[in-house]
């Protein structure tokens, strides 16, 4: 229980680190990217991050709204959940139904997110 613990912990830290300090996006985090050591540097726990090849350092805009996003998704607000991903096209408007897209958003989210409370 405790090591789940660090894992989970240490892994928002690493992640907001990246994001809101750093300006530094890894694009394939998932559990098979991560290694837990338990007796990491100098003998102490540590979680280390593998496989840097999707990695990107954001824009001030594209830091901007991927914190949104993550917001929305906190929010459990699917409208903006939706827009801050339409946000993240080069081309929001070629060939693509976005009010359909915010729609299926919407009902996904009032579905599966709960938001923070």
């Amino acid at each position: 229980r405790e090591e789940a613990h660090f894992i989970i912990a240490r892994g928002e830290d690493v992640y907001l680190q990246m994001l809101l300090v750093d300006n530094f996006m890894h694009a394939d985090l998932h559990p098979g990217n991560m290694v837990y050591r338990s007796a990491g540097v100098l003998g102490k726990p540590q979680l280390v991050i593998l496989d840097g090849g999707m990695a990107a350092k954001l824009t001030a805009d594209e830091q901007r709204n991927f914190i949104g996003l993550l917001q929305a998704f906190g929010d459990g607000d699917g409208g903006a959940v939706a827009e801050r991903i339409l946000d993240f096209s080069r081309h929001p408007g070629a060939g693509r139904d976005a009010e359909g897209f915010k729609k299926e958003v919407k009902a996904m989210c009032a579905q599966k997110c709960r938001g923070y409370g």
